[in-house]
């Protein structure tokens, strides 16, 4: 159906191609304006009708592009002759063309030229162009299946992987969510890699939330640095997102911190062979999963009893 298509349309483009040259000819060789914008008007007629047989391919998903390129440009040269007749008919107005009829052969050409643009854009539309170089994992139609303008925009035609840009996609606590900014710098553990450190940066915060059993999340992209190792999609990641830091402070572990926030002590090591201990309270500064910044209360050298660390919310 398609070749037949095809064909009837090279052969219309082709007719319409000598019609205009045999009438562009037969002005040049007789030096006489052509009385009327009949011959133009028709071959316009004749190129509206390929573009809506053109149109009528494209629909049915059975366009060859490349022929059908090639066949538009022979139509816009048409077209082009057809204006130039026209032109030329407009110098006979002050001779008794009628106005009115001028006026329809323009509104003609203009229509044609129109549609001409027209099939031009939809042929460009039919090539899947890629924002960026990747790998194609996955195709979500089938041969012949058409897209839809009701369904173009929710339904993935190509899944392309760009394997040169790495990202983690994860959720971070209402609680947390405020210390977050973008341009922060994240430490990124792969659960397949624990050997691993891998460094990213924020890029992306969700200024809308998600609900699971109750917990507020909102969800963040981290972009991964350049890296030699060979990750791939769909990896269980950890990231702890920077969002403050500090340099030669005294930290304690984690497992040796007691009371609550606002109200936290240590118990330090009065005499190790008694195995004697006093209450400190103390003042704490930045935490992260293992330790804790001390501000006040405790001099380095001190020793502090540890328990068995207890885990600490991710920030991430």
């Amino acid at each position: 159906m398609a070749e037949t298509a095809l064909i009837g349309f090279k052969t219309d483009l082709e007719q319409t191609y000598t019609d205009v040259n045999k009438a562009c000819g037969n002005v040049v060789r007789t030096g006489i304006t052509y009385p009327d914008a009949s011959t133009s008007l028709s071959i316009l007629m004749q190129v509206e009708d390929t573009l809506n047989e053109l149109q009528q391919l494209m629909t049915e998903g059975n366009l060859d592009t490349v022929e059908a390129a090639e066949k538009i440009r022979m139509a816009l040269n048409d077209i082009k002759i057809s204006k130039e007749i026209l032109e030329d008919n407009e110098l006979l107005l002050k001779n008794g063309l009628n106005l009115k009829a001028l006026r329809q052969y323009n509104l003609n050409y203009q229509k044609a030229e129109k549609g001409l643009q027209q099939a031009k854009n939809d042929l460009m539309q039919t090539e899947i162009l890629a924002p960026f170089d990747g790998i194609v994992v996955d195709i979500g139609v089938k041969v012949n299946e058409q897209l839809s303008l009701y369904d173009y925009a929710s339904k993935i035609a190509v899944y392309l992987v760009d394997t040169k840009t790495v990202q983690i996609d994860g959720v971070v606590d209402e609680i947390d969510i405020f210390q977050v900014e973008r341009g922060q710098r994240a430490v990124i553990t792969v659960d397949a890699l624990p050997d691993q450190q891998l460094e990213g940066t924020v890029t992306f915060i969700s200024p809308f939330s998600t609900e699971v059993a109750g917990i507020v999340n909102y969800p963040v992209t981290i972009a991964i640095d350049p890296t030699d190792v060979n990750l791939k999609g769909g990896l269980t990641a950890t990231a702890n997102i920077i969002v403050d830091s500090r340099e030669n402070v005294l930290y304690v572990p984690n497992g040796g911190l007691e009371g609550s926030r606002g109200d936290y002590y240590v118990n330090v090591v009065v005499d190790k062979d008694k195995g004697t201990t006093e209450e400190r309270k103390i003042v704490i500064g930045l935490q992260n999963n293992n330790y804790t910044e001390v501000i006040s209360g405790l001099r380095e050298g001190e020793e502090i009893v540890v328990e068995r660390a207890r885990p600490t919310r991710s920030i991430f």
